[in-house]
C-alpha cells in the first residue's frame, strides 16, 4: 500500500513539524506495512528557490528513518493521500470584481461539483493530475479565511471536493464545509498537536513560580511587513529585564522569520527552531520552562498549554482567535499591534490570576486531548 502524507512539511516550521510527526505515527500505527511518502516542496523545484538544497532532509532525522520525499513534479498514483493537520486552505489575496463574482458562483455550486467539473475538463483536455489517488482523507485541517476575490479558492475547492473524509480542527472550518456543500464524511476534531500531547510521557512541567518570573515571547515576520510592532516588544522586554525578569524570544521558523531574527537574535536570549541541528526535545526544553508566553503563533499557544504555560494570544490572524477558543481558561487575547502599556497590563492581570489560569489551562488541555483521541477513534473507522 502506498500512502502520501501532505501538509506544509519540510519547511522548518515547528508547529507543522509536530503535526507531521504525529500524523505519521498514528497513520503508520493503522498501516504498519505501508510504504510512506512525504510531500515537501522545499527544494530546488520551488519557484524562486535560493536556500539550502537539501534542507528538508531533516524529515528523516525527525522520523528516525528514511522515507521517500517527493514534490509537485512527482507523477504517480497512491492508494491514500492523507492531509495531516494545519491551516492549508486559506487565501487573503484580493483580486478583481470578476473573481469575486466567480467565487460566489463556485461556493453556490459546491466543492464536490467543482471537483467533478475540474475532473471532466482534465479528461477532455488530456491533462492528468501529477498525483492521483484512490482515496483522500484529511484530519485536523483548518479552513479559511478567504478574501471574497481569492485566486486560490477554485483550486482549494477542487482539493476539498476530492476528499472522501475530512475532520476539521474548529467550528469555523466546519461552517465553511457546510457553506460549500461538502458531501463527504465530515467531523470536528482537536488540533493534531493534542494527539501529540497524548503520546508525551511527561507533558506537564515542574510547578511554576508565582509571581511570573520567566517570560517567553514568540513573534514572527508580520504579514503586512510593518516592523513598528517590534519596537514595542523591545521596550517591554527591556523593562522586564530591568526589574530582574527573564525574557526569552523564540522563533518557530528560521526561514520565515528573517526580519524578526535580525532585530532580536543578537540582543536578547533568542531560541530558534533549527531542525537540522537539534531535536524537538532540545528546543522545547527552554519553551517549557517559561511562566507565560506572548505568542503570535498558534502552535506557540498550543504547545505552551500542553507544557502548562499560559499564553497571551497576539491575534495576527483569525487562527489565533480559534486557538484561544480551544484554551479559553488559560489564555487572554490582544490585538496584533500592542503597545508596551497593553503588554504590561496583560502581564499584571496574569500575575493576579495566575493560579486560576494554570488550573483552567490543565482542564482545557485535558478536554482537547480527550477530543483529539475520541475524534481520531471515530475518524479511524473510515481509514
Amino acid at each position: 500500500m502506498k500512502i502520501l502524507l501532505k501538509g506544509y512539511y519540510g519547511f522548518g516550521n515547528l508547529g507543522d513539524d509536530i503535526l507531521m510527526c504525529t500524523i505519521y505515527k498514528v497513520v503508520k500505527n493503522r498501516y504498519p506495512t505501508a510504504q510512506f511518502f512525504i510531500f515537501s516542496n522545499y527544494d530546488t523545484d520551488l519557484k524562486g528557490f535560493n536556500r539550502q538544497p537539501d534542507y528538508n532532509k531533516y524529515i528523516h532525522k525527525l522520523f528516525g528513518e528514511q522515507l521517500t520525499i517527493i514534490n509537485w513534479t512527482y507523477r504517480g498514483e497512491f492508494d491514500l493521500v492523507f492531509d495531516g493537520g494545519g491551516g492549508v486552505y486559506f487565501d487573503s489575496q484580493k483580486r478583481s470584481k470578476i473573481r469575486t463574482l466567480l467565487n460566489e458562483s463556485l461556493i453556490r455550486i459546491g466543492a464536490n461539483h467543482v471537483y467533478r467539473f475540474d475532473k471532466f475538463i482534465r479528461w477532455i483536455t488530456g491533462r492528468k493530475r501529477h498525483i492521483r489517488f484512490k482515496r483522500r482523507m484529511g484530519f485536523g485541517i483548518g479552513i479559511g479565511p478567504y478574501s471574497r476575490s481569492s485566486i486560490m479558492l477554485y483550486r482549494h475547492l477542487v482539493e476539498i471536493g476530492s476528499t472522501d473524509v475530512l475532520f476539521v480542527r474548529d467550528k469555523t472550518s466546519l461552517e465553511f464545509l457546510n457553506l460549500i456543500n461538502y458531501v463527504g464524511v465530515k467531523g470536528l476534531c482537536a488540533d493534531v498537536a493534542f494527539l501529540w500531547a497524548a503520546g508525551l510521557e511527561k507533558p506537564v512541567r515542574a510547578k511554576p513560580k508565582e509571581p511570573i518570573d520567566k517570560i517567553g515571547i514568540i513573534l514572527l515576520d508580520w504579514p503586512d511587513g510593518d516592523d513598528s510592532r517590534f519596537s514595542e516588544f523591545q521596550k517591554f522586554a527591556d523593562k522586564q529585564i530591568d526589574v530582574g525578569k527573564s525574557v526569552t524570544f523564540f522563533s518557530f521558523d528560521e526561514n520565515a522569520d528573517k526580519r524578526y531574527s535580525s532585530i532580536f537574535e543578537s540582543k536578547y536570549n533568542y531560541e530558534v527552531w533549527r531542525p537540522n541541528d537539534m531535536t524537538l526535545n532540545e528546543f522545547l526544553a527552554t519553551l517549557s520552562l517559561q511562566d507565560i508566553l506572548f505568542s503570535a503563533r498558534a502552535h506557540g499557544v498550543i504547545i505552551g498549554a500542553i507544557y502548562g504555560v499560559p499564553s497571551v494570544c497576539i491575534v495576527v490572524s483569525p487562527k489565533l482567535l480559534e486557538i484561544s477558543k480551544m484554551i479559553p481558561l488559560g489564555t487572554s487575547i490582544i490585538g496584533d499591534h500592542p503597545t508596551v502599556a497593553i503588554l504590561e497590563e496583560e502581564l499584571s492581570k496574569a500575575n493576579l490570576t495566575y493560579g486560576e489560569m494554570l488550573n483552567g489551562l490543565r482542564q482545557n488541555v485535558l478536554a482537547n486531548v480527550k477530543l483529539g483521541l475520541t475524534s481520531w477513534e471515530l475518524f479511524s473507522k473510515e481509514l
